[in-house]
């Protein structure tokens, strides 16, 4: 049995090597980046971009096959920018380096969601009782 715990334990270990060899990390301006398809999970730290590089990302993201995207724009922004056949799967706090603390939103891709997000960016108004009074 010892030969099969080691073998198993090797095996584990190189499963875990070979998950590892998947993880790529990149510094680049990310709107100079035709598609994202070379990537499955996407993290952005987006705090200090403009509405025109959001805009931008958001065309890369909207032809890209990528399954899930971080970053820190509300469902309302993020489909201010244009971003499309996204849903929101989870919001978490990230606490900076400092003392400040930020919402995380962590959005999967599903194309099946097609212009779901036009109706989620405009929520409806609601409706006012009347009062029977004229003011």
């Amino acid at each position: 049995t010892s030969s099969a715990a080691a073998a198993a334990a090797s095996s584990a270990a190189s499963s875990a090597a070979s998950w590892l060899d998947l993880v790529r990390f990149e510094c680049a301006d990310a709107t100079a980046i035709p598609n994202f398809d070379a990537y499955s999970h996407i993290y952005s730290y987006d705090k200090v971009m403009g509405d025109e590089t959001h805009a931008k990302l958001a065309e890369i993201l909207n032809r890209s096959n990528f399954k899930v995207l971080a970053w820190y724009n509300d469902p309302k922004a993020t489909y201010r920018f244009g971003v499309r056949d996204v849903y929101l799967l989870f919001k978490c706090n990230m606490k900076s380096t400092g003392t400040e603390n930020f919402t995380c939103y962590v959005y999967a891709k599903d194309p099946s969601k097609k212009n779901a997000n036009n109706t989620a960016a405009k929520p409806k108004a609601a409706k006012r009782k009347s009062t029977g009074s004229k003011r």
